[in-house]
């Protein structure tokens, strides 16, 4: 997930351009955000499919985020993205947290 996300935020964005990345928790959930300031995406329902590429240009197979989103699913992971095309985007995952008792019988 993150190796996926900060390669397309280096891949899509401007050399000289900024990545935030954010870790965060509450009491439920561990929060993860990668935060650029690129290209932006214009479609962003689509970005979940396979063989979804924004760029044709970039390379890539267009498997990353699909995976990503098999994952999110298998693991109760909420994810969610924000984008403006020409502006940059925000992916959001929230990681359940579990209790250590939970833990302890693994």
């Amino acid at each position: 997930m993150i190796d996926n996300n900060l390669s397309n935020a280096i891949k899509y964005s401007n050399e000289s351009s900024k990545i935030n990345v954010y870790l965060k928790s509450d009491d439920s959930f561990t929060i993860f955000i990668i935060e650029d300031f690129g290209c932006g995406i214009k479609d962003v329902d689509t970005i979940w499919q396979r063989y979804t590429r924004q760029n044709q240009s970039q390379g890539g197979f267009g498997l990353g985020l699909n995976i990503v989103m098999k994952i999110c699913n298998k693991n109760d992971i909420l994810y969610d993205v924000k984008s403006t095309p020409k502006k940059g985007s925000i992916f959001t995952y929230k990681i359940p947290l579990y209790e250590e008792k939970l833990l302890d019988n693994i």
